[in-house]
């Protein structure tokens, strides 16, 4: 059995976009220069400045 579920809505209801698509708003993460997935935190990655920024939110004005 597929795991696949197409996006189908029907009276409103249903699947709607993927959370990893561009339309949704979604960014990619910077893994380039991660050796392996436990080290997605590690100091010096680019994921981890990419989570890093998420957490931190929109510069301010003035900042």
């Amino acid at each position: 059995m597929s795991r696949h579920r197409p996006g189908v809505r029907l009276f409103g209801l249903g699947h709607g976009r993927k959370p990893s698509v561009p339309a949704f708003g979604a960014r990619n993460s910077t893994t380039f220069d991660v050796a392996g997935h436990d080290r997605n935190l590690g100091p010096g990655t680019g994921s981890f400045a990419d989570l890093t920024r998420i957490t931190a939110g929109p510069p301010t004005s003035g900042s």
